[in-house]
């Protein structure tokens, strides 16, 4: 799942910067990386957190 975020992320950085100025291309890039990796810490938390609650509801 993260790597369709991550695909969007892309897309969008590559259209913002069309429209920057090349010396804020290093802060884009570094924004997308930033985000994307944040995106699939997410991904990877909700899917721990889901894992969790189901193994919870079971015992329960």
């Amino acid at each position: 799942m993260q790597g369709l975020y991550c695909v969007a992320d892309t897309l969008s950085a590559t259209y913002l910067q069309q429209y920057l100025p090349r010396s804020n291309y290093l802060s884009t890039s570094a924004l997308h990386a930033f985000g994307c990796r944040w995106q699939m810490f997410s991904c990877f938390f909700n899917f721990i957190e889901e894992d969790y609650a189901s193994k919870l509801g079971s015992q329960a």
